[in-house]
């Protein structure tokens, strides 16, 4: 994703050099990457409390570590919290 904002000049409309633009993007994706890996954690123990079977709770934990939880209602309502 930075890489192609460099390369169509999405970093000149904002007047910033392309090094401090390419650090604050990598950073920016870096918060989003620790706040998903963060909201794992919860989600994993909502899995653990309200799932008893272990079929459905392996599907679940397999969606959640494939970053497929979109698709789950329940997995889905859980990242939003």
């Amino acid at each position: 994703m930075r890489d192609r904002w460099l390369a169509d000049g999405t970093h000149a409309r904002f007047g910033v050099l392309a090094n401090a633009w390419k650090e604050t993007v990598r950073d920016a994706m870096a918060d989003i990457g620790a706040n998903l890996e963060a909201a794992k954690v919860d989600v994993r123990r909502a899995i653990s409390r309200r799932t008893n079977d272990p079929v459905e709770r392996k599907r679940m934990f397999g969606a959640l570590k494939a970053d497929q939880w979109a698709g789950d209602p329940f997995l889905s309502r859980q990242m939003r919290k």
